[in-house]
C-alpha cells in the first residue's frame, strides 16, 4: 500500500516523490488539487494525474492552456475533472481539450444521476 501525500508544495526533486515511484513503479501517481497554482505546481513535480477538484469549465480550459505552454521532465500529466461533476456540466467538461476523464462522486450513486453523466461521456470528443 502506498500513503496518502498531503504535501501544499512539492518539487521536481522531491525524495518522497521518487521514492513512492521506485516502490510502486506500475502505479500512477495522481494529486488532488483545489488551485491552478496547486495544479502546475503539481505537474512541474511529476505527478501523472491531476484532479482538478470543483474547477469551472472556464477554470480547465485555462489550466489546459497554462500546461500545454510548460516544460515537463515527464509526460505532460492526465487532467480529470473532479468535484461537482453532474448531468448538467459533464458534456461540457468532458468536451474540453486536455480533458481525459472526470471523477464522480454523489452523482453516481443513483442511475437517474449517473446514466446521463454516462451518455455524455459516451458523446465527448476523443
Amino acid at each position: 500500500r502506498l500513503p496518502i501525500l498531503r504535501y501544499l508544495v512539492m518539487t521536481s526533486s522531491d525524495p518522497e516523490l521518487e521514492r513512492l515511484r521506485r516502490a510502486a513503479p506500475e502505479k500512477k501517481l495522481v494529486i488532488e488539487v483545489k488551485t491552478a497554482d496547486a495544479a502546475l505546481a503539481a505537474a512541474v513535480a511529476g505527478f501523472d494525474v491531476i484532479q482538478a477538484e470543483k474547477f469551472s469549465a472556464a477554470d480547465i480550459a485555462a489550466l489546459v492552456l497554462r500546461m500545454s505552454s510548460m516544460a515537463y521532465t515527464r509526460a505532460r500529466p492526465i487532467i480529470a475533472a473532479a468535484g461537482g461533476v453532474n448531468a448538467g456540466n459533464a458534456a461540457t467538461l468532458l468536451a474540453l481539450e486536455g480533458v481525459s476523464g472526470a471523477l464522480v462522486g454523489g452523482a453516481s450513486l443513483k442511475a437517474e444521476t449517473f446514466l446521463p453523466i454516462v451518455a455524455a461521456a459516451h458523446t465527448a470528443p476523443v
